[in-house]
């Protein structure tokens, strides 16, 4: 059966750290998000854990990893995510720095070392030998910049903060109505073609000779109808958007 439990470095015990390494004895996977160094300490390392139990995986999620310039760093979201590049593109470029509403900084090292976790024990079936990995929250968010560090690293353009606009696809942003905002997101010619063809004011709407996809542009930042309206008619036209729910209603 699956086993649980939450263990800080003021309430492990003698008795209960005697107990924890006991358990250890069996193949299971153990993960901590200790600062670097408090495990050893404790005396529930990797390397003392696996003394006991050579097919243990055990996985330390920590702000910058166990080595590099920075272990004993402390870290929390925010401090990521500001350093892990994601802030600088998002928000609008005349404020300051936002952050982004969901915890990507913590659920990113979560969901990686989560990762790791799976591919060790899957290691472990073709060694029966288990493994430690270590997981840098900073890491995560610097490999989380995905296709836009690729597009830098290929053009050497800074991407730059654009609220809910994108760089390359237009229309995809967010756009206020006489009741609500909505969204638009329309990737590619053919979705813009469905989005020109329903859009009620031409003057509105820019198409390049060009046949690329980027070459779509508009100037539309609000209308006039309500956004049911809008919505209805992504329905039927089927182009991609969407009305902003709120909070409560999304759950």
């Amino acid at each position: 059966q699956p086993w649980r439990s939450r263990v800080s470095p003021s309430t492990l015990s003698k008795s209960r750290r005697e107990a924890f390494t006991i358990w250890c004895a069996r193949p299971i996977a153990v993960i901590d998000n200790f600062s670097v160094g408090v495990t050893r300490r404790l005396g529930i390392d990797h390397e003392t854990l696996a003394a006991i139990n050579p097919r243990i995986v055990t996985c330390s999620i920590s702000g910058f990893g166990e080595t590099g310039p920075d272990p004993l760093r402390p870290a929390f979201d925010q401090v990521v995510q500001a350093m892990g590049g994601g802030m600088s593109i998002t928000g609008f470029a005349d404020q300051a720095p936002v952050r982004s509403g969901i915890p990507h900084g913590d659920l990113g090292g979560g969901i990686f070392g989560a990762i790791g976790v799976l591919a060790a024990l899957t290691a472990r079936e073709k060694t029966g030998v288990g493994r430690h990995v270590d997981v840098s929250m900073l890491d995560v968010q610097v490999s989380m910049l995905n296709y836009m560090a690729t597009m830098f690293l290929l053009s050497g353009e800074v991407p730059e903060r654009m609220g809910n606009a994108h760089f390359v696809h237009v229309p995809y942003n967010s756009f206020k109505t006489s009741t609500n905002y909505i969204i638009i997101a329309c990737i590619g010619d053919a979705f813009f073609e469905k989005f020109a063809g329903v859009v009620s004011r031409p003057s509105c709407v820019i198409r390049n000779t060009s046949s690329s996809p980027c070459a779509s542009r508009t100037r539309t930042t609000s209308s006039p109808s309500s956004m049911k309206s809008w919505l209805n008619t992504m329905l039927t036209t089927g182009w991609p958007g969407c009305a902003r729910r709120a909070f409560p209603v999304a759950l």
